[in-house]
């Protein structure tokens, strides 16, 4: 979610980073796709999904909106699990033309889990994420989650653990749009919504 846009932040010295760069995370087979572990979640705790909504607009792609015919699906988003710091995980339940609204404290470590089907083989399934601040693109992030077969049973791909930016400059609104693809080629609709960055 954060990305380059952390390394924006940190890159003053008032606001140091992590040491290390965040790594990509390993997708799952559909053998082994289990829940979360205990020792997962004592590192990080859910997104509030449910929270009031925000008196935030949230900033049009800049892209073309994106439609993809049913017939010719061949991935479908199902549901995330996101856990930040020590709180219970909290699922989302993707819904085309559902815009999700959330509050992140800074500082706090967060792990996304997304689950989903494949319907026709991927190649190179990839998740981008835009941030937008006031309208403007401030970060933009793609993380490739591998080669998927079809399958009737559903994957999942736990992401690496990341750092919600925190200091003065990063407090506020944002507005994100999260997309799916196949090396570059859209396979669903984007996901769009707007948090905050809390203290």
């Amino acid at each position: 979610l954060f990305g380059s846009f952390t390394d924006m932040v940190w890159g003053d010295p008032e606001f140091p980073g992590p040491t290390s760069p965040v790594d990509p995370g390993t997708p799952c087979t559909p053998a082994a796709a289990a829940p979360i572990a205990p020792s997962l979640v004592a590192h990080a705790a859910a997104v509030p999904v449910t929270t009031a909504a925000l008196s935030v607009e949230v900033p049009p792609s800049p892209a073309t909106p994106l439609s993809v015919p049913t017939e010719s699906r061949r991935f479908i988003l199902l549901h995330s699990v996101t856990v930040l710091n020590d709180g219970p995980p909290r699922t989302t339940v993707y819904e085309p033309g559902k815009e999700l609204v959330f509050t992140l404290p800074e500082g706090a470590i967060q792990v996304e889990t997304v689950h989903f089907r494949v319907l026709a083989p991927i190649s190179n399934l990839q998740k981008k994420n835009t941030t937008f601040k006031l309208g403007a693109a401030v970060h933009s992030e793609t993380v490739d989650l591998g080669k998927y077969d079809e399958s009737d049973t559903e994957y999942q791909f736990t992401f690496k653990p990341q750092q919600v930016p925190r200091g003065f400059f990063v407090r506020g609104s944002y507005g994100l749009q999260t997309e799916y693809l196949d090396n570059g080629e859209p396979l669903w609709v984007p996901v769009r919504g707007s948090f905050t960055i809390t203290k």
